[in-house]
């Protein structure tokens, strides 16, 4: 919140700087005033639930956003907030969390909606024309998928085998741009054995830095730990924890 009571959204608002063009990243602590100033400029919400779960940031209120159109892409955010950084993970995560929302079982989000949001709606976040869609003059952004593995074995719901079941290691092939990056789960645009063994040979290095990083984070954790605990005590008149 702002200190005169304004959220983020109304004063970004205000100063001009919302618009189609905007992401608007995780969008847990948002009102229904903020929503429908969302919806009006149609600007795009990123939710990153496995992200505000790790964190314990909250669960964003998707059946709202959905009610007004807003479009809702999914992302991973990032290694240090993910862990796994597996995009059928958060599908998955994504379609789960907002269970616990409402009681309505008829407000869950559907495994539709949160395809919908890892593919087309994605596209429109990137701006980037008919990205995330399978027709003629699309980007050639393709996965091929193997049916006959387990998550889809027997075959009876595929928007739903591939929202629930499946974690990626049905993936056959990749490709980007008509180019084909990964065939039979190997990387064909970078050496994955050498990057995996620089990046071991880096951390080895960089060992003492990040020691002497977690001394000097005791030394700051009591004034971050205040600054955290005031934030939880603001009252906004939300509920997005479970407590």
């Amino acid at each position: 919140m702002c200190l005169d009571g304004r959220s983020l959204v109304q004063y970004t608002e205000e100063i001009g700087m919302l618009s189609e063009r905007m992401n608007i990243i995780h969008a847990v602590w948002v009102n229904n005033v903020d929503l429908d100033i969302i919806a009006e400029y149609g600007a795009c919400v990123a939710h990153n639930p496995i992200s505000n779960l790790r964190l314990g940031s909250g669960i964003m209120p998707l059946r709202q956003m959905l009610d007004r159109n807003i479009p809702v892409c999914l992302g991973v955010d990032e290694a240090i907030a993910d862990d796994s950084v597996n995009m059928w993970s958060v599908m998955k995560s994504a379609a789960t969390i907002h269970n616990l929302s409402d009681w309505d079982y008829s407000k869950w989000p559907s495994a539709s909606e949160i395809l919908l949001a890892a593919t087309k709606n994605g596209g429109l976040a990137m701006r980037e024309p008919k990205l995330g869609e399978l027709e003629v003059g699309a980007p050639a952004d393709l996965i091929l998928i193997d049916i006959n593995s387990l998550p889809f074995t027997p075959l009876n719901n595929l928007h739903r085998q591939l929202v629930y079941c499946e974690l990626g290691q049905s993936v056959q092939l990749t490709m980007v741009a008509g180019k084909i990056v990964v065939s039979e789960k190997q990387i064909s645009t970078v050496n994955e054995v050498d990057i995996l063994e620089e990046t071991r040979e880096v951390f080895e290095r960089q060992r003492k830095n990040l020691a002497q990083a977690f001394t000097k984070m005791d030394e700051i954790l009591p004034y971050y730990k205040k600054m955290y605990d005031m934030a939880g005590d603001y009252q906004l008149n939300m509920r997005r924890r479970l407590n």
